[in-house]
This record gives structure tokens, sequence and C-alpha cells, in this order.
């Protein structure tokens, strides 16, 4: 049971400690940042606007969503997207890319890490992107173990590209990369 007497001793202790090292409770303000994807829908309508009261709430980092399907982020090119990013301060050091096996419309999408992947690395390191991460596997993008297999050997090639331009490539895992196949992990390896 604390008394009041280990109250102090225990408040003071820790007084003592936050001033003699403050750096544990800060933070930079500096880089808060937002996932676009959270206002997908105004940045559709209105990107330049939704920026705008990105910026006004106090986010100076975005993370972007829309680049798979039709090379543009948010309807506009690599440069315009990238000026308007520049004109409201924010940066977007991260951005969400798909595979490319899923079918859209019975249509291959592009800009994906297996449709003109090399186009997408260009535009990401135009708008200043440091990392692309691959955000999900549709339902028909997992399968077997080997296709498992053959989706790492995909992620390794499209890393190699990221890596020549300064990017790195990363991976948004869920929760069916932990379901079991014949005892092993998709994860694991082979």
């Amino acid at each position: 049971m604390t008394n009041r007497r280990t109250f102090i001793k225990t408040s003071a202790l820790l007084s003592a400690g936050i001033l003699a090292a403050p750096n544990l409770f800060a933070y930079d303000k500096k880089y808060i940042g937002l996932q676009l994807y959270t206002v997908r829908d105004y940045m559709t309508k209105d990107p330049a606007a939704t920026l705008a009261q990105v910026v006004q709430i106090g986010y100076t980092s975005v993370e972007g969503a829309t680049y798979t399907g039709n090379e543009l982020f948010y309807g506009m090119d690599a440069k315009a997207f990238g000026s308007l990013l520049k004109q409201n301060g924010l940066i977007m050091p991260s951005s969400h890319y798909r595979l490319g096996e899923e079918l859209v419309n019975g249509a291959s999408q592009k800009g994906t890490i297996l449709n003109d992947w090399n186009k997408a690395v260009d535009d990401a390191a135009s708008v200043g992107l440091k990392y692309m991460v691959c955000a999900y596997l549709a339902d028909t993008e997992r399968g077997s173990l080997d296709h498992f297999k053959k989706v790492a050997e995909d992620l390794s090639k499209a890393g190699e590209t990221c890596k020549k331009a300064g990017i790195q490539l990363c991976y948004h895992n869920h929760d069916f990369e932990f379901i079991q196949q014949n005892g092993k992990y998709p994860y694991e390896p082979y």
C-alpha cells in the first residue's frame, strides 16, 4: 500500500527524472503525418483544398494511396502533385502501391509492382518519396506457398528497382500472411 511518504518520494524521483531527461517526453512536431486514405473522398473531389485543410489542422507530412491504376497522384501527374505538396509545405515520404496481379474490369492495373513499375518509381522519386509500400494483396493475389514465394521474388525484384532510385520498398502485412498452409506460414523461408 502506498502511504504519503512513499508517494512523495516516488513523485520527487519521477519529477527529477523528467527534469533530467526532458527529451524522453518531447516529440518533434516538425513531422506529424496523415495517411491520405483517411480523407480519400475529399482528395478525390478537391485535392488542393483538402491538403490546405490538412496543413491548417497541423499536419506536415502525408502518405499517399491512389497511384495504382491510373499512374496519377489524386488525379495529377507527379510534377503537379509534387508542386501542390510544396505549395502547402508538405512532404510525402511514402505512398501505397499494389502488386498488380489483380484485374480490374478485366484489365491489368498500371503503376503496380508488376505493371509499369519503372514509371511508378520514377514518379515516386520526383515527388520525393523515400518509401514505396506494397499495401495489400487482393484475394486473387494470394494462394499456395509456392505463389507466396513468387510474390516474394516479385517484391525483391521491385525492391532492386527502388534501391537504384534511392527508395526503399516496404510491405504492409495483414492477417492472411499469418495463416499456416501445410504447417508453414507464407513468411517462412522455403
